[in-house]
């Protein structure tokens, strides 16, 4: 029995041994095209904070957390203007090594947040006004890692997002839920510990 154990651990020390911790910040802009009724597409700056673990050859997951500025008036009432989004990502992501100095990348993933805005309707049942809109989001990208040092490492990439906003008038005559299609195109450092 202690001769399996002992082989297991050094199997997997063998197996992860490539994997670290890494930390990243990376800055970039978000282009989305809004579904009917809207049929409108806004640009606005975005940051990232990613956490991951993960052999930079090999397969990591990582945890995104995204702040997205918007001026644009999409969903908020006249005269004023949408404000902030903020959201969540889990991706797995897989690089490849072809010994050409730097590692491309394929990922995929899904995230949720929320939007804040302020919209104000009225259906049968009264007059509301709503804050913010929650969402979620179905992602996939590419783009390549480029070792600036051992810890140091240049990220270059796109996300493509689906985003489904929750439908915030519920009654029957209510407007449908709203989907857009999102492209988030970024930069940064991590950092592998």
């Amino acid at each position: 029995m202690k001769k399996i154990i002992t082989i297991s651990i050094l199997m997997s020390n063998l197996l992860f041994a490539e994997a670290q911790v890494y930390m990243g910040v990376l800055g970039g802009y978000s282009s989305e095209s809004f579904s009917k009724p809207y049929n409108k597409s806004t640009s606005s700056p975005m940051a990232k904070l990613q956490i991951g673990y993960g052999d930079l050859k090999g397969y990591s997951v990582q945890f995104g957390f995204i702040y997205d500025t918007n001026s644009d008036s999409v969903f908020a009432d006249a005269g004023a203007k949408d404000k902030e989004k903020y959201s969540v990502d889990v991706e797995l992501i897989k690089a490849f090594d072809f010994d050409i100095g730097f590692y491309p990348f394929l990922k995929a993933g899904f995230g949720a947040g929320y939007f804040d805005t302020q919209i104000t309707y009225t259906n049968a049942d009264g007059t509301f006004t709503k804050n913010k809109l929650d969402f979620s989001s179905y992602n996939a990208g590419a783009g390549f890692y480029y070792p600036i040092s051992e810890h140091f490492i240049f990220e270059l990439g796109a996300t493509y997002k689906y985003i489904n906003y929750e439908r915030w008038d519920k009654s029957s005559t209510g407007a449908s839920a709203v989907t857009t299609d999102a492209v988030n195109t970024y930069a940064g450092i991590n950092y592998r510990f």
